[in-house]
């Protein structure tokens, strides 16, 4: 008889009764997410203007590098979107998809989805190399997507995202040495 105890053994195996059984039954299941987050890194120099420019280019392409991440494993672990406009409603705001500071017009941010895409199509501030490559035959060196060379060329470092997923703020001169190698 099982009397005011959260479990008793029977035949050696614990039986939860009461309050002990109620918890368990009403306890939600741990979810775990696909993509464990990373720790965004930060920029931290002499020049606090440009930390905080180079600080935000990382947040939009850490979040740019998890939706495309996350399109390479629904589609098993295939090929990366054909352009960046497949994956608008995977991040927070199409505003990641431009440079910090960059206006996107009101009725643009507001839009439905497949006038945000085209947008992005045109007014991105990114390339993107890997567009429409598989990603499992990429190696973790290969830059899936970066900022533009021909934009703000006097900005000696530019933020880019390899296919591990990882984002950096690269020398320019390093990055058009990665890319060649590609």
């Amino acid at each position: 008889m099982i009397r005011n105890k959260p479990f008793t053994t029977l035949c050696g195996i614990a039986i939860l009764s009461g309050a002990a059984l109620a918890q368990v039954i009403s306890t939600p299941p741990i979810s775990t997410p696909v993509m464990d987050p990373a720790p965004v890194p930060v920029v931290k120099s002499a020049h606090p203007e440009s930390d905080r420019y180079a600080n935000n280019v990382i947040g939009n392409l850490t979040f740019i590098s998890r939706a495309l991440m996350q399109y390479s494993i629904d589609n098993e672990n295939g090929p990366l979107p054909e352009h960046l406009g497949r994956i608008v409603g995977d991040v927070p705001s199409i505003e990641v998809f431009v440079s910090p500071g960059t206006r996107v017009p009101p009725q643009i941010l507001n839009g439905p989805p497949l006038q945000q895409s085209a947008w992005v199509q045109q007014h991105t501030t990114y390339a993107f190399p890997a567009a429409g490559k598989n990603i499992s035959a990429l190696s973790s060196e290969d830059v899936i997507l970066h900022e533009r060379l021909d934009m703000e060329p006097y900005r000696p470092m530019l933020g880019t995202i390899f296919a591990d997923g990882s984002v950096k703020m690269v020398y320019r001169n390093t990055l058009e040495q990665l890319l060649r190698r590609q």
